[in-house]
């Protein structure tokens, strides 16, 4: 059996999207693979060090690394220390505007060891693969997030046309890259209540992916019944693969989740995560901070609660050129998993 390190932010976080990244780097990997993880979120001892180098190689399971502060415990020291190859699988920029693309000296700097330190890196988004260029790193490749691949297969996941009964809607406590800092942010409120206001009468319920969210959800006044809280991820992934459901995303992993596997997410963002995500798959996204952005997303989420799915078919070409770029990726960095994204048969 092949065994590989996971370098992942799941391990230690009180946020469940960080563990929809490493689920889906293990599901595409298959099972026939075993694993050690290691959280990117403390320093590595040296036990954990010899206990990565005694791996085949070392996955970096993306988050939001490649921005202006380097938000990891990770180092050029520590890097220096693991002999086997750190591959970035699926690791992601984060700014404002898609026209940032500045970097901090530790970012920089990093960026260009971990890409020295593997045949090729993969990346979520055009803008990340725009900002590790600037960088001057040249073997990035744009394989989107592996949480895109969940159902597996070569080509996109079918969106069925069908009413559903219920919409999921998630939000951040506060938005990243945006004043005022951690703080519920005036704009998102407004937004959000505009959104529930128009979405009276359907049943709606707010996914709590940390404890921070609970702030949020006081400010909005929303009601015990109205909200959805595990310490279980797998009930997170239950939750936005039910056909029955629509995704309100204003974060990406949840609607990126649900999309994957054929559930309709309208997303809404607030900074590089999601446009970038977005222009990549043809799939519509609205502003935040654009007037009218509440009423236009209640109203797409309405068209989607009575079954159209028409604003998803540009995802098909667009995965269908991302899952190519994703099986050349694992071969390149002798990976297991290409098969699994194989397209189907001409005919069938």
């Amino acid at each position: 059996m092949r065994h590989f390190a996971l370098l992942s932010p799941a391990v230690g976080t009180g946020n469940v999207g960080d563990h929809f990244i490493e689920l889906a780097i293990r599901r595409l990997l298959g099972e026939d693979v075993g694993y050690r993880r290691f959280s990117i979120r403390r320093t590595l001892g040296a036990a954990e060090i010899a206990e990565i180098n005694r791996c085949e190689c070392a996955l970096l399971c993306g988050t939001n690394l490649y921005q202006r502060d380097w938000h990891s415990a990770l180092t050029p020291e520590i890097l220096a220390r693991i002999r086997v190859p750190v591959i970035p699988f699926g690791v992601g920029s984060s700014a404002a505007t898609l026209d940032d693309r500045e970097l901090g000296d530790m970012t920089r700097r990093m960026a260009l060891a971990l890409h020295r330190a593997c045949r090729a890196g993969s990346v979520r988004d055009p803008h990340s693969l725009g900002v590790v260029a600037s960088a001057g790193v040249t073997n990035a490749v744009l394989t989107g997030c592996p949480v895109l691949y969940w159902a597996g297969g070569g080509t996109a996941p079918v969106f069925a046309r069908r009413r559903r009964r219920r919409v999921i809607l998630t939000a951040r406590n506060w938005l990243m890259h945006r004043w005022p800092d951690n703080v519920d942010h005036p704009v998102q409120i407004r937004f959000l209540r505009e959104v529930l206001g128009r979405l009276a009468g359907r049943e709606v319920v707010f996914a709590v992916h940390e404890d921070y969210d609970l702030r949020l959800v006081e400010t909005l006044g929303l009601q015990p019944e109205q909200l959805f809280s595990s310490p279980n991820a797998g009930e997170y992934v239950a939750l936005y693969t039910d056909p029955d459901h629509v995704v309100l995303a204003m974060r990406l992993h949840a609607g990126m989740l649900a999309v994957a596997n054929g559930v309709p997410a309208a997303f809404v963002g607030h900074d590089t995560r999601t446009y970038s995500f977005c222009e990549m798959t043809g799939l519509p996204c609205v502003e935040l901070f654009e007037e009218g952005a509440a009423e236009r997303s209640a109203a797409e989420v309405l068209r989607l609660l009575e079954g159209d799915v028409a604003p998803f078919a540009p995802l098909g070409p667009a995965y269908a050129r991302l899952a190519e770029t994703m099986r050349e990726f694992l071969v390149a960095s002798g990976l297991p998993g290409a098969e699994r994204l194989a397209p189907e048969p001409v005919g069938r």
